[in-house]
Parts: structure tokens; C-alpha cells; sequence
């Protein structure tokens, strides 16, 4: 995987007068190696006011932490113009034109694409022309009907390769319920090697057990062909289920289909079609082939369409609904005071309008809100030898176990401009229905976010719903998780009833795109932990670890269901927040997150310590006994003190060995250290 950043390295861009676009080149990194163009241009046949504007800075265009509609739309604000080397490059472009009451008009967005620019620029001007894109659009539609023709596709057929589709490349609830059959058995991509099938692209398994069936097989055929007209890649897998005799009447009906459809060039190679007989082939390996597909086609089931239509009428069977909250529509404005821990900034040293080191040079404090940002994401790492974990005053970043690359336990957005969390705190006023996040991102309010980065801890102090947030968080000297200490005090005269959610995306690997779909998500009552695991193995690492989360509170419900959780309003306002209770769904088989939910009740002006553990650890057992460990306050602060004075000595030690550079340089943080 491409490093974006690195990547963003090697992108040039400049605007072009004479075509009115936008061009972006992509720089070779070999001598051998092709230059890559594309240009970009709006074109209209109504009356426009102004020029053409664009924008290549995404800080400028979307705006830092901003999860919404961008900032420049928002605003109406111009489009700067400018061309120059950004960190974060993107194509906006933007055109202010006139419709007249009752007027119809086109707008037409040009993309080009190539490795010469010249090309390039000669197709911008070509589908400039509305006449042009007509046609274009008149050739594809012959060509559509052309190729159809020639695979004997007619339009219904068509309609249901479309549906298949949308499980290809979107979400598949149907690969829950097969899952789910499974249970706790681990698979590796590797097993299906020796088959010469790769795992890379989605799978459709075929089950034949009659001859008479084979008319399926031809179907299945055609779909393949009119994928691949879509460059679509996928995987034909055909088990033939026929019991064991000197006659293979299926194997040759089979081999037969593939031969009369001219396409038997694509048998055993990747992204093609694979024959297996069940009684040749070990049950594990067809337990793997069964879990990993995409859709399973039973040729019993009486083709395709009835096949897929009999598998959406079982999983919406069971397909269970939870109700919203009921609605509150005056919410109280929150009027209390705030919490500004740079309010004193003549004793900070080296402070500048962001933050600046504590008196004594301990701590580096900073305060962030919703207008006021940092310039870029101000990372803080914590970790010991096993278990690391990077967070940002945003309250972004992830967290890793033994390989911070490839044994992800949650998932990392490498885009310092938004800085997308991973791991995220909700809270909720059970009377006014308030939500907000504990974090600036991703649901932040009004108020500000202080942030305390320490030697081996951090602090995020936030005030809101008259309730003081404190949350100090720390990895264990030796322990595999990382623990936050979460102080609530409720400073009204009224009594409090809150929510808390814990929210996280796990990846269990090197890539959230390849765990997504295979990870187990389990709630242990009596341990009070939600516990994962990655059931599919795609790398050449023996990952066997699990992951887990829990609190010091009594778990009242969870899910394992990130559509369920986020819904259509993303992390940023996730429709779990409104349900009654959350659906206690592991939702293997489908876009996996692993939510909490927990109950909390504050006597007026009474606080209370909650402890937030996530973890990971070679197998469950561990994993309860560590979060047992961490459930007791006690411990979490008596670790925490062990943390903060291993920091210290180390630190002492190290200021011990540059003292001739304290002397030498006058360093007044070196000095701190020195004094420490």
C-alpha cells in the first residue's frame, strides 16, 4: 500500500489557459517508467459570471476536521486560484452561472486521462462541445447493446447481474448468515493456493449436484462474461457435488459449458474459472471456499435469480429492527462556563497562540475548538515493547499490537487534515438528548478542547452539559492495552443520567479493506469485554491475536455492526446514538466496528472514575484477565504512577549524559529535564 503522502510527493499541478483546465501530473519515480496527466474543466451552454475557479489545497477547500459539506461551499467563498505545491492536493473547480426561470441547462464535468498531455488536452477540447458528448454517448449506448447481443443478455438477465454486483462491490448482508454458521474457525488465504486460486477478487461459488442443473452453470458463464466486459474481476469457483462413479456426468457437463461458451483460455488462471470435485477436495478447504465467497449459487435452487432472491428472503427473516429514542425539540443551550487551561500563558514557556510547556517543562499543553485549529495534527505516542498507540489533540490517531504496520488493531487515516478517530468516546445527556464527543473530532461543540501531552500519558479536559470531562490515558509498562481514566463531575445541582459509547474500528491486520467482512465480534457477560477476532488471514504473518475492549462500568449492550452503529450520518453524527439500546450483533460477514454502550448516573456536583480499557493479547483468557486487572481504578492509577515514574528516571538518566550540552547550548528545556 502507497503511502499517500508519499505519494502526494510526485503530483505537479498547474491550470491551463488555452483549454481552461486544470492539468495534474504525476512525476515517474523510474527512468523506464510512464508519466501519468489528467485534466479536469467544467463546461456549460448557459451564461456564466466570471471565470473559471479552482482550487488544489484540501486544507483551503474541505477545511481542518471538517467532516461535513466544505467550508469554501458552505461560505460561498472564491476559490483562491493559486497553483503551488500543497500537502494535500485535490481538483475543485467552480462555475457561477445564470438559468433563467423555466430554462434547462447542461453542465458538463470533463475529466481526461493519460500519459501524454498533448492527448490529453486534444479530449478536453473535443467533449467540450455538447454535440460530441452527444454522440459519445449514442456510441457507448450501440457499443452496451453490441456486446449484449453477442452474449445473448437480454434485460432482465442483465437486472439481476446488476444486483449481484452490488454485492461484488458494496455491502453484502448475505455473507453474514453463512458466516455466521461457521463460527470461531480461523482461515487462510494461502489454502486456496494449491487450487491455483488466488483469494484476491471477490469469489462466486457454483454447487452442482445434478446434471440436470447445468443449465445454471451457463448462466453463472454469461455473468462472468458480462463482469469481465465491465472489468470487473472475479472468481468462478464450480463444485461439483456429484457422488464418486466411474461416470462424471457433471464434471462433464461442466468442462463442456466452459468449452461451448469460448472461454476455456480463462480456466485455473487468476481471475478465472476453477473446477473442484467435493469428494477430491478437503472439507476444510470448501469450508474456506464457502466463508470467503461472495455468493454462494445451490444450482438445486433453480438458477440464479431464485437462487439470490431465496438468500435476501432468509437474511431479511431475521433481520431485526431498533426503534430511535424519542425526540426532544428543545434542547437547553449550554451556558456554563468553559475551560481554557492557557488562560495563565505568561508562565508557559516557548507558548505561542496554540500552547506552550507547563512551568516545571513536564507537559506541553494545548487548546483547540471548532474555529480554532491547530495548523497540523500534533501527534503523541505511547507504547512499551508489545502494545503502542499514537493520538492527536483531535483524539485521532490508532493503536497497534508487536507491528505497527502490520498488526493494526485499529484503523489509521493518513489525512492530517481531516484526521479521521478510530477509537472515539460518545456522550449523552439522557434528558435534553445532547450527544457530543470527547474529542475535537468528530462531533465536537462549542466549547474547548484542552489537551496535555506528558511523558508516557496525555489528558483531554473538556467541559459541557455543565459536566467537567477529564479523560488521562496511558499505555502500561508491560502490559499489552492502553487505559483511560475518565473523571466525570457533574457541576449542577441537578442529578445526571448519561450514556457513554465506546467506539472502534478494528482491522486485526495490516488493512481494514482486507479484514472488513471477517471479523468475529463477541460480548462476554461475565467478564464485561467485547472481544474480537480476524477469522480471515490474508498476509504471510501468523496472526492469531484478539483484541478487546471494556470498562469499569457494567456493558448494557454492543454491536458489532458498523452500518448499524454510523448509519447515514457517519462518525460525525452516528444514528446508534439515537436508537433505544444498540443491537447486540457481532455482524460477522458485514463492515465490522466494535461499539459499547454503558449507563452512568451523577449525583449533583458528585464525580465519578470510569476506567476505558482496549487491548490485545494471543488469546482470551489473557484478555479477560488484563481487563479484570484494569477494571479496578486502583490499579489503573497505581500503573499509571509506575508509567509516570519509569518517564522520569529515564529521563533523569538521559539528562544526566547531554549535561555538557545543557552547559555548552543553555537549553532551558534540557535544563527542565536536568531538574526533573
Amino acid at each position: 500500500y502507497a503511502h499517500p503522502a508519499f505519494n502526494n510527493l510526485f503530483l505537479i499541478t498547474k491550470f491551463d489557459e488555452e483549454t481552461n483546465g486544470l492539468i495534474v501530473k504525476r512525476k515517474k519515480r523510474e527512468q523506464n517508467a510512464q508519466e501519468l496527466y489528467l485534466e479536469a474543466s467544467l463546461s456549460t451552454n448557459s451564461e456564466t459570471i466570471g471565470d473559471l475557479e479552482y482550487e488544489i489545497d484540501e486544507d483551503k477547500f474541505i477545511g481542518r476536521g471538517n467532516f461535513g459539506i466544505p467550508i469554501m461551499c458552505q461560505n460561498s467563498i472564491p476559490l483562491s486560484k493559486k497553483i503551488g505545491l500543497v500537502t494535500e492536493p485535490i481538483v475543485a473547480l467552480k462555475r457561477t452561472i445564470k438559468i433563467k426561470p423555466q430554462e434547462e441547462i447542461n453542465v458538463d464535468f470533463i475529466l481526461s486521462v493519460g500519459e501524454n498531455e498533448e492527448t490529453v488536452k486534444e479530449n478536453l477540447e473535443k467533449y467540450k462541445s455538447p454535440e460530441n458528448v452527444k454522440m459519445q454517448f449514442e456510441l457507448e449506448k450501440a457499443r452496451v447493446e453490441t456486446e449484449s447481443r453477442y452474449l445473448r443478455i437480454k434485460g432482465k438477465e442483465i437486472a439481476i447481474y446488476q444486483k449481484i454486483l452490488s454485492y461484488i462491490i458494496f455491502d453484502n448482508p448475505i455473507k453474514n448468515k453463512k458466516m455466521k454458521k461457521l463460527g470461531n474457525v480461523e482461515l487462510k488465504q494461502s489454502e486456496l493456493w494449491k487450487y491455483g486460486i488466488s483469494g484476491d477478487f471477490p469469489i462466486i461459488l457454483v454447487k452442482i449436484k445434478d446434471v440436470n442443473d447445468a443449465y445454471v452453470i451457463k448462466e453463472v458463464l454469461k455473468a462472468y462474461e458480462f463482469f469481465r466486459t465491465k472489468n470487473i474481476m472475479t472468481e468462478i469457483v464450480i463444485l461439483d457435488e456429484e457422488k464418486h462413479s466411474y461416470e462424471n456426468y457433471v464434471m462433464e457437463e461442466i468442462e463442456s459449458s466452459i468449452f461451448n461458451n469460448q472461454i476455456a483460455y480463462m480456466k485455473n488462471v487468476k481471475g478465472g474459472i476453477f473446477t473442484l470435485s467435493k469428494v477430491e477436495t478437503d472439507k476444510k478447504d470448501i469450508q474456506l471456499l464457502e466463508a470467503i465467497a461472495t455468493l454462494i449459487i445451490d444450482s438445486s435452487k433453480d438458477g440464479i435469480e431464485n437462487a439470490v432472491k431465496e438468500l435476501e428472503e432468509e437474511y431479511l427473516e431475521k433481520y431485526k429492527q431498533i426503534s430511535n429514542e424519542e425526540k426532544i425539540q428543545n434542547v437547553i443551550t449550554d451556558d456554563t462556563n468553559d475551560i481554557d487551561i492557557l488562560s495563565d500563558n505568561e508562565n508557559l514557556k516557548y507558548y505561542n497562540e496554540y500552547g506552550g510547556f507547563s512551568p516545571d517543562g513536564k507537559e506541553y499543553l494545548i487548546r483547540v475548538n471548532k474555529e480554532n485549529r491547530l495548523p497540523t495534527v500534533w501527534s503523541h505516542i505511547m507504547a512499551n515493547e508489545k502494545f503502542g498507540t499514537i493520538v492527536t489533540e483531535n483524539m485521532g490517531g490508532y493503536s497497534w499490537y508487536k507491528n505497527s504496520r502490520l498488526n493494526r488493531v485499529s484503523s489509521w487515516e493518513n489525512n492530517p487534515n481531516i484526521d479521521v478517530p478510530s477509537e472515539i468516546i460518545y456522550l449523552k445527556d439522557m434528558e435534553n438528548k445532547k450527544t457530543w464527543s470527547l474529542g475535537l473530532n468528530p462531533m465536537p461543540d462549542s466549547k474547548n478542547y484542552n489537551v496535555i501531552y506528558g511523558f508516557g500519558y496525555c489528558k483531554y479536559i473538556h467541559k459541557s452539559d455543565g459536566i467537567e470531562q477529564e479523560l488521562e490515558m496511558f499505555v502500561p509498562k508491560d502490559d499489552s492495552c492502553k487505559i483511560g481514566i475518565l473523571n466525570l463531575k457533574n457541576t449542577t445541582p441537578n442529578r445526571k443520567k448519561l450514556k457513554l459509547y465506546y467506539y472502534i474500528k478494528p482491522v486485526i491486520g495490516e488493512d481494514e479493506i482486507k479484514s472488513n467482512g471477517y471479523i468475529q465480534v463477541g460480548f462476554d457477560k461475565n467478564s464485561n469485554i467485547i472481544w474480537a477476532k480476524n477469522l480471515y488471514n490474508t498476509s504471510d504473518l501468523d496472526v492469531k491475536n484478539q483484541i478487546y475492549t471494556s470498562c469499569s462500568e457494567k456493558i448494557t449492550s454492543f454491536t458489532g455492526d458498523k452500518n448499524f452503529f454510523l448509519g447515514d450520518g457517519g462518525i460525525s453524527n452516528p444514528q446508534g446514538l439515537k436508537k433505544i439500546v444498540l443491537n447486540n450483533d457481532g455482524a460477522v460477514g458485514k463492515k465490522s466496528c466494535m461499539v459499547y454502550e454503558v449507563e452512568i448516573e451523577l449525583e449533583s456536583f458528585a464525580n465519578k472514575e470510569i476506567s476505558i480499557i482496549l487491548g490485545a493479547e494471543e488469546n482470551l483468557m489473557d484478555c479477560k484477565n488484563i481487563a479484570y486487572k484494569y477494571s479496578k481504578i486502583n490499579n489503573c492509577r497505581q500503573e499509571l504512577n509506575r508509567v509516570k515514574a519509569h518517564w522520569r528516571e529515564l529521563l533523569r538518566k538521559i539528562a544526566s549524559i547531554y549535561t555538557f550540552r545543557v552547559n555548552k547550548y543553555h537549553s532551558k528545556w534540557l535544563d527542565c529535564l536536568s531538574n526533573n
